[in-house]
């Protein structure tokens, strides 16, 4: 399992942070980041390889969102994944369609209900009937994700990965995953299963291990989830977030990268203090 964390005020602090404890991605939206695609392109400088998975809200014109996304990317190195959300499937199934022709470095033309592309304006008299949008992204294909209340009905139009998200799951990921399955058949392997998961900490970052193993292992048993971006609670103080970060990277991550602990340590998984003490006495015996 991949496993990120959702990022916040000061960005730059937390990417280097997670860059540093080994995450393997980063989730920037507009609740940390006023211009998110710019914030991921900032972020890229302090953050060599850690990938930037970018949310953005479907309404604001898809031309735009498709440039910063191709500045973002060339920034990055190739590590940009777009994540849409919205409420309104036609609106989101268009935002997607139009970023995907954008995205893909060639001429087109768009004519839907929301955008017309290009515009038609009679001052635009003397544009070319097919737009190409420039610079192209570094990726030749650049991952585009969706999530909210349209995302499911949006991901199986479009054969694209669902995010699902605590506090906004429009259904149960089970459930969509079992009806994409049956759709596509083994097209389906293809598609991440990425979620957001709330983590339960107090002020000081602390948090039950054993709870959150349980529960994103009960969610890869579930529904195949293989990304796992978890987000600590609002308004956590950076050296709490700190050291909830730490925590999770040293003591669970190595568990969820492995199918299960080698035999004869299974039984002391939740009892890290006590086996060190232990192995700390009979290195000193010796």
């Amino acid at each position: 399992m991949r496993l990120g964390a959702v990022l916040t005020d000061p960005l730059l602090r937390d990417v280097e942070l997670v860059q540093r404890l080994g995450f393997d991605l980063a989730w920037i939206d507009a609740g940390g980041a006023a211009a998110p695609l710019v914030a991921a392109a900032g972020a890229a400088t302090v953050a060599p390889s850690v990938r930037l998975v970018v949310r953005v809200e479907a309404g604001a014109h898809p031309l735009t969102l498709a440039e910063e996304c191709a500045v973002a990317d060339l920034a990055s190195g190739g590590r940009l994944t777009l994540t849409v959300a919205g409420a309104d499937v036609a609106l989101l199934e268009e935002t997607v369609d139009v970023l995907q022709q954008a995205l893909a470095a060639r001429p087109f033309s768009h004519d839907g209900v929301h955008w017309r592309i290009p515009a038609g304006l009679p001052e635009h008299s003397d544009v070319e009937a097919r737009i190409r949008v420039t610079p192209s992204p570094a990726q030749l294909e650049l991952p585009i994700w969706v999530c909210g209340p349209a995302g499911p009905a949006v991901a199986r139009s479009r054969m694209l990965p669902y995010v699902a998200v605590d506090d906004e799951r429009a259904e149960s990921p089970a459930g969509h995953w079992d009806a994409t399955a049956a759709t596509l058949g083994a097209a389906c392997l293809r598609i991440r299963r990425p979620g957001v998961i709330d983590v339960v900490a107090d002020g000081d970052g602390a948090f039950d291990r054993a709870a959150l193993l349980r529960r994103l292992v009960g969610e890869r048993a579930a529904w195949g989830m293989d990304v796992a971006v978890l987000r600590l609670p609002a308004g956590l103080r950076a050296q709490a977030r700190c050291a909830a970060l730490t925590r999770i990277a040293r003591e669970v991550r190595p568990r969820l990268i492995l199918d299960g602990l080698p035999q004869g340590l299974e039984q002391h998984w939740d009892a890290p203090d006590e086996l060190h003490a232990e192995w700390t006495r009979d290195r000193g015996d010796r």
